[in-house]
C-alpha cells in the first residue's frame, strides 16, 4: 500500500517534532503516509486534538475494526505500528468503553500530576518516535521485537 503523493511521516532526514511543526502549517489535521507507505491523519494541533476527542464517535472512530484496511490486506501483517494501533488501550475505544476507561485512570490524572510527569513524557515520546524513524529506515525492527520497559 503506497500513497506516494502523502507526505511521509517522519519525513525522511527530520526529526520527527520538526515534520509535524512544519505539517501544522499546512493544515491542523493532515493525511500522512506512515512507514510502510500506509495512509492516515495526524492530528496537529491542540484544537485539532480535542476536537477529534471530544467529538461524536463517527467521524474519527478510534477502534480498528472500523479502518477497514487493517483488514482487507492493505496493511501487511507486519507492519511496524500495527501492534499500536490495533492495541486493546484507551486511544482505540470508543463510546461506552472508552468513558469506562477513562474513568478508571481519570483521578490519577490532576493537572499538578499532569505537569510533574511531562518531562518524563517528552522523554518517552522522544525514544519512541526515534524508534518509528529507524523503523522506516530499517526492515528489522518488528512490534513483536522485545522491548524494555518504558515505565522506569
Amino acid at each position: 500500500m503506497t500513497t506516494s503523493s502523502l507526505p511521509a511521516f517522519p519525513a525522511a532526514n527530520e526529526n520527527p517534532l520538526d515534520t509535524c511543526r512544519r505539517l501544522r502549517e499546512t493544515a491542523p489535521v493532515v493525511e500522512v503516509q506512515f512507514p510502510g507507505g500506509v495512509p492516515a491523519y495526524l492530528a496537529l494541533t491542540h484544537d485539532a486534538v480535542r476536537e477529534i476527542l471530544a467529538g461524536d464517535n463517527r467521524t474519527f472512530l478510534r477502534d480498528p475494526r472500523h479502518w477497514p484496511a487493517l483488514h482487507d490486506g492493505s496493511i501487511p501483517e507486519d507492519w511496524p505500528l500495527r501492534a499500536i494501533v490495533e492495541g486493546g488501550h484507551l486511544s482505540t475505544k470508543d463510546g461506552a468503553d472508552h468513558r469506562r476507561l477513562r474513568g478508571l485512570i481519570g483521578k490519577a490524572f490532576t493537572p499538578a500530576r499532569v505537569k510533574a510527569l511531562e518531562p518524563r513524557v517528552h522523554q518517552i515520546v522522544e525514544g519512541l518516535l526515534d524508534e518509528v524513524v529507524s523503523a522506516a529506515r530499517s526492515s528489522t525492527w518488528s512490534p513483536r521485537s522485545p522491548r524494555r520497559s518504558r515505565c522506569g
